[in-house]
């Protein structure tokens, strides 16, 4: 199977053991992906940067909690490797349980929703608490959640205001205040020193 670069084609979807998959690919990786409603991203892919590699690895990532990640196996038989991650997937109860935070914070992104391999994210400004709405591919937050790219390249589709908030916490009106505080506080001390 030729690797598929166009980041714009459709995505086509295989079935294996009744889990369906849906095929795609960013310019890092090759990827077969299965999104389940617990926000646990389960797939098969390969490193598109190394053209040789024709290792497979199958894993599964949980999207709302950081460094919740396995490589379960890897190879080179891909009907293997999605039949061994079909019956992970049906087997998995340890990962599709409710995850309740132990401290009283809000996180500040939270996953509003899934549909397909598009995830609808809940950003909380950590400032005023305002929340906005961004909706991004769930290979590409996978990769914003290792910090495995700037996220001006991850989320290329997201405004401006979206990537700083899911960046920094802070939302653009948040920011601007912030900015002007420490602005006014700068202009008094040399104000001061000056006069």
């Amino acid at each position: 199977m030729q690797p598929n670069t166009d980041t714009n084609a459709p995505q086509s979807v295989i079935k294996f053991g009744g889990i369906t998959y849906r095929h795609g690919s960013n310019k890092q990786f090759e990827y077969f992906c299965h999104l389940d409603s617990y926000a646990v991203l389960w797939q098969v892919s390969r490193d598109l940067r190394e053209i040789e590699n024709v290792q497979w690895s199958a894993s599964v990532h949980h999207l709302e909690r950081e460094g919740l990640d396995l490589i379960l196996m890897q190879g080179e038989n891909l009907p293997e490797l999605f039949e061994q991650l079909s019956e992970f997937i049906k087997l998995s109860h340890w990962c599709r349980q409710k995850v309740y935070p132990i401290s009283a914070d809000k996180p500040h992104i939270t996953i509003k929703s899934v549909e397909c391999t598009t995830l609808e994210l809940k950003v909380r400004c950590q400032g005023c608490g305002e929340c906005e709405t961004v909706r991004v591919e769930a290979a590409d937050y996978l990769l914003f959640l290792k910090a495995a790219a700037p996220v001006h390249e991850t989320f290329p589709r997201a405004t401006l205001s979206q990537r700083k908030l899911l960046s920094r916490g802070d939302c653009s009106s948040c920011w601007r205040a912030i900015f002007e505080e420490a602005s006014t506080r700068e202009r008094k001390r040399i104000k001061t020193l000056a006069g």
